[in-house]
């Protein structure tokens, strides 16, 4: 800055930041006559030593003033100017200016240069020293810096002017949530053939009111704000609310603990019809993990990456190949405020079974839809599609609720070992009622692979099975399910993938489900413990409002599926919780089958667990 108050460069600075950069404010002028301006630069420093003022430089720790002795504290928690912060979508933040001169005012500004807060100082009020605390809240990553204009009555500026300013270097606040107040989603799509909804639901004793904000492919959003009846859900129509022809991501954020899912039905290319649902997540992160992935003939992958922040990122892809082990691709880009879509079978010239790690500069969303015609090892010709949201971290165990080896699906479990060694991973297959006892299995899994275990094979066919994998060192599973469902003499055909949970919880939650015509509707409920558990089920209806509760007994160490077409009654647009009374934790999924206006598919979605 060549003077705050009356120089060129303030303007450029929200500018700047704008475009993503992460710059400071500091004070410089190219000057030419024989008195120097009496602006400077401040670093924050906790002593006066070369290697404390070089840090505060490298963190930004500084601010540019007219007014050489104005000294400026600006704060979030704990982190000072300069810094990178996650906090939740209220943000407090702390001022404090000292000066022997008047101050006239503060201004908080955030994205393209907005004034968001402001607190003046009335003439002739003694405003030498003075602290703020201003609180906004953040639906998206933004940048927030403070101005502050003070009464120059000491004439110390060159530039004879009444006042004197001083600008801090940002804080960039990434809102995060570990409830349910805030949601990610980064695929969408309303082209041709293709229908997307969101389902959200309010499991809460009063309205809740969110706002939904559309990410598009050219960086531009739009707006649009839900109620949500208490005890209720909403259904909102994606096509309708953005038009037509758009790739879209979705950020949606709510004055209540909300749940967030999205239903997209499809008939890809006029080829394949299908459907899938994603839970929405709560946290963008710098690294994101897929145990599946197959560019072969017949399948159509890809991943959707949404960039809900100002700074463009820079993405690293990690593939671990079950073939040839790791491949790297870096200098993926995404903009900021924006989605990308990728065809990893463009990425490579021959075909992969692959696991994936994404790495990040900068905090994203994943996910990874996939389009199939699914032959099988019968040339069955199984057409549909699946969609999974990334894991933010691996874990040393992972279950699935669901699973079945009949006739007509065709059950994987695909792990991903993205380390420098090899691991072992032991799995625990509980059968169905009736279906015997457990199997007990062990896999290795070379590092920087993946493996693929057919299940059919493993534990024979027709069976209903839980799966409970653990191991010693961290990985990630997820389970491809491939199928024709016979639903009163209608074949519905496709595909569905799940990430497996990696722990068991007392409560679940479901924001999507419908059980009129041509839905078939189930829950799928794993018990991994050694007591039975006595479990409550709630659905929240569109059409009824909240349902009496339902009440089930789950034994110690199987599964038991809820057809919840019979369990709620038909024709109901309904969310659902799941939650343990007595007994040991559990792990819930929503599989689902259906007749969509004539695309026919399924789609299995692992509930929510609050506070993950």
């Amino acid at each position: 800055m060549t003077g705050n108050n009356d120089g060129a460069f303030p303007p450029s600075y929200p500018f700047a930041l704008n475009k993503g950069w992460r710059v400071g404010a500091s004070y410089g002028q190219d000057n030419h006559s024989l008195n120097a301006s009496s602006g400077r630069t401040a670093l924050i420093a906790p002593t006066l030593s070369r290697a404390a003022l070089l840090d505060a430089l490298r963190q930004r720790r500084f601010y540019s003033t007219d007014d050489p002795d104005m000294q400026v504290a600006f704060k979030c928690g704990e982190a000072w100017m300069g810094s990178v912060v996650q906090t939740g979508t209220s943000v407090t933040f702390t001022v404090a200016v000292t000066d022997d001169e008047n101050i006239a005012k503060l201004e908080l500004i955030s994205d393209r240069g907005d004034v968001v807060a402001q607190q003046s100082y009335a003439p002739g009020t003694d405003s030498r020293q003075v602290s703020w605390n201003p609180v906004v809240s953040i639906a998206r990553s933004s940048y927030f810096y403070l101005r502050v204009t003070e009464l120059d009555s000491k004439h110390e500026d060159d530039s004879g002017l009444p006042s004197q300013m001083a600008i801090t270097s940002p804080l960039w606040v990434n809102p995060v949530s570990t409830s349910g107040g805030v949601w990610y989603l980064a695929e969408g799509y309303t082209g041709d053939n293709f229908q997307e909804y969101l389902s959200l639901a309010n499991p809460q004793d009063t309205p809740a009111h969110a706002t939904i904000t559309y990410m598009l492919g050219d960086g531009s959003t739009v707006q649009k704000p839900q109620g949500i009846e208490a005890g209720s859900r909403a259904t909102v129509n994606v096509n309708a609310a953005v038009g037509a022809g758009k790739e879209v991501s979705v950020l949606v954020t709510a004055d209540r603990d909300i749940v967030v899912e999205r239903p997209v039905y499809f008939n890809y290319h006029g080829l394949w019809t299908g459907g899938h649902v994603v839970m929405g997540t709560g946290m963008p992160s710098n690294n994101w993990y897929f145990a599946e992935g197959y560019t072969g003939p017949g399948f159509d992958e890809y991943i959707s990456l949404q960039n809900p922040g100002f700074n463009a990122a820079t993405l690293t892809l990690r593939f671990q190949t079950q073939e040839e082990g790791e491949k790297v691709i870096g200098g993926v880009f995404v903009p900021g405020h924006t989605r990308r879509t990728l065809r990893v079978n463009d990425l490579f010239s021959v075909p992969y079974q692959m696991s994936l790690k994404i790495e990040s500069d900068t905090p994203l969303v994943a996910e990874r839809p996939m389009y199939f015609d699914y032959l099988g090892r019968d040339g069955v010709h199984w057409e549909g599609g699946s969609c999974v949201m990334g894991a933010r971290q691996l874990a040393t165990a992972s279950y699935f609720a669901e699973g079945t080896t009949r006739s007509g699906f065709d059950e994987y479990l695909t792990l991903q070992n993205p380390g420098g060694s090899a691991i072992t991973v032991s799995a625990v297959y509980q059968m169905g009622a009736g279906q015997g006892g457990s199997v007990l299995k062990s896999y290795r899994v070379e590092a920087g692979r993946r493996a693929t275990i057919f299940l059919p094979v493993e534990i024979d066919r027709e069976r209903d099975v839980s799966v409970q994998l653990t191991s010693a060192a961290p990985f990630l599973a997820e389970r491809p399910m491939y199928f024709d469902y016979a639903a009163s003499g209608d074949s519905r055909q496709g595909g569905h993938c799940a990430v497996g949970a990696a722990a068991a919880s007392s409560e679940w939650f479901f924001a999507e489900g419908y059980t009129g015509n041509g839905f078939d509707q189930y829950l799928c409920l794993q018990n991994p413990g050694t007591a039975d558990a006595w479990i409550e089920v709630r659905y929240y209806t569109q059409e009824q409002g909240p349902l009496a509760v339902r009440t089930l007994r789950l034994p110690s160490g199987t599964r038991v599926t809820v057809l919840v077409n019979d369990n709620a009654g038909p024709g109901l647009q309904n969310s659902c919780r799941v939650r343990v009374v007595s007994g040991p934790p559990i792990v819930a999924e929503r599989p689902m089958y259906f007749n969509f206006a004539g695309w026919d598919g399924g789609s299995d979605t692992l509930g929510f667990v609050p506070g993950t």
